[in-house]
């Protein structure tokens, strides 16, 4: 796993797919984020996955050398050589947070049980 000093955004489909569905009687042109601001750290998803931290260089080499047994492979070529930086913009989740509460949809923070359960979702643990 590549050891990037970024928090993901990870919000289940089902809590988007919920959300979408509740709001879509709301009035027109109103704005509403489904980001999950309970991020989580590549550590943290290292940790759920069983897998090791290692540098962004490392990690590339890696992936480059298991191309042809990797379904990553068709985008190896955009994998800078440099670790990426990424420059995300911020959104103010708290008007649709709060319209999806009171109706009971809440997304579950993205932490180490979020990750698990994707992994045995995928069969992968």
């Amino acid at each position: 796993m590549p050891d990037l000093p970024y928090a993901e955004d990870v919000a289940p489909v089902d809590y988007v797919a919920d959300g979408i569905v509740h709001l879509l009687g709301r009035p027109a042109g109103d704005d509403y984020h489904y980001f999950n601001s309970a991020t989580i750290g590549y550590g943290e998803i290292a940790e759920a996955m069983g897998a090791r931290l290692v540098p962004w260089g490392e990690w590339r080499a890696a992936v480059a050398g298991r191309l042809e047994e990797l379904p990553i492979a068709p985008f190896a070529t955009v994998l800078s050589e440099e670790t990426p930086m990424f420059s995300r913009p911020d959104f103010d989740c708290s008007r649709t947070e709060r319209l999806l509460a009171e109706a009971g949809i809440v997304c579950p923070p993205a932490d180490r049980d979020l990750i698990r359960a994707y992994l045995e979702a995928m069969c992968l643990i």
